[in-house]
């Protein structure tokens, strides 16, 4: 969810900038941009990707910077200026990737093309295709066209690089298999300008198909071919991707939670899950436990560490335990894996009747 609004932020920004010009866009360019280092900053640190892409493509090629160019150059200063209560300290606490997985990332396996393919949606990756044929052969040339190439493109190298040469060279010279930045993330932005170029491209088939269609099937032409590459899209082979955020097990044990506690329930857990399981069962049921879901960029195994030595330390005081639950208004419920392999909930301390 927050790279989706990072994501919305962004092409707000885009909008604005690659738009008409106006003298004052770049103050609503500015709040746009730190709102989006605000929201999610891995977004916003992918987009600085490819809008130095972009500027640096520019002036390869132009030995000039265009009024885009420019735009954005002012637009990341002043946001720099007017955001600095936020990213000075951030960028500060950054330095320091030491207990983080931004450098590290092991909870994603690579991703092929084909599976980039699927998840992204054969037809609008086949229609996206055609549009950019389309753009090079009629050889249209300014700058929206050309920051949308770079958009495109930009995010397919940094994701290769990074998922891909990145995790080469971590098996070859530390010999174990991760990546770096979340790959995934840049898929999920790159669906925006592989749209344009879908939209671009299925506009482009209609036209050309318009003109060796008879004159009685033109107005229709547009929704069959929305219709057919819908009907293609939601067929039910499709299967539900390999590479999914939750397992099985992690979903059958946060319904049992869910079902069985109060809303004021505390989970104090001994299960057979790993952290990066362990972090959804908040979300999941809604109850408050020990592990808090908490982005790759913060140290959260120092924070899992941190609550299971509280946690350990108290279990050997229960009156300790009790009193800190009544202060908080809260029940507390251990789950564990029993020896049958299946999660046994209990409630600690039990009202005396």
């Amino acid at each position: 969810m927050p790279t989706e609004i990072g994501g919305l932020m962004a092409l707000a920004l885009i909008l604005l900038v690659i738009g008409k010009r106006n003298k004052l866009e770049i103050v609503p360019a500015i709040i746009l941009c730190g709102s989006m280092v605000l929201v999610h900053h891995l977004t916003a640190f992918i987009y600085f990707l490819v809008i130095a892409f972009f500027i640096l493509l520019n002036f390869i090629s132009y030995k000039k910077l265009d009024r885009c160019s420019k735009t954005f150059l002012l637009t990341g200063l002043g946001t720099l200026a007017a955001y600095s209560f936020f990213i000075v300290p951030y960028a500060l606490k950054s330095l320091s990737l030491s207990g983080t997985s931004v450098l590290k990332f092991n909870e994603e396996a690579m991703i092929t093309l084909d599976m980039a393919v699927k998840n992204m949606g054969v037809i609008v990756v086949l229609f996206g295709i055609i549009g950019l044929i389309f753009v090079l052969r009629l050889r249209i040339s300014n700058s929206r066209i050309r920051f949308l190439l770079a958009w495109f493109t930009g995010l397919i190298l940094f994701f290769a690089f990074f998922d891909h040469l990145y995790r080469m060279g971590a098996i070859m010279f530390f010999k174990e298999n991760f990546s770096a930045f979340t790959p995934s993330r840049f898929l999920t932005l790159l669906s925006c300008p592989l749209a344009c170029y879908a939209g671009f491209g299925l506009n482009q088939l209609t036209i050309k198909l318009g003109k060796i269609c008879p004159v009685n099937f033109k107005p229709a032409l547009v929704p069959l071919l929305c219709l057919a590459a819908a009907g293609i899209a939601i067929q039910p082979l499709i299967k539900v991707s390999e590479r999914q955020a939750l397992i099985p097990t992690t979903r059958a044990i946060a319904k049992i939670i869910k079902e069985r506690t109060p809303s004021n329930a505390f989970i104090f857990d001994r299960l057979n899950l790993e952290i990066n399981e362990r972090c959804w069962l908040p979300y999941l049921t809604w109850r408050q436990t020990f592990v808090s879901p908490i982005p790759a960029s913060e140290n959260r195994r120092a924070v899992y560490r941190d609550k299971v030595s509280y946690l350990q330390n108290n279990l050997k005081n229960p009156r300790k335990i009790k009193l800190w639950l009544e202060q908080r208004g809260l029940e507390g419920y251990f789950i564990l894996t029993g020896q049958d392999g299946k999660p046994v909930l209990v409630k600690l301390f039990k009202e005396k009747r």
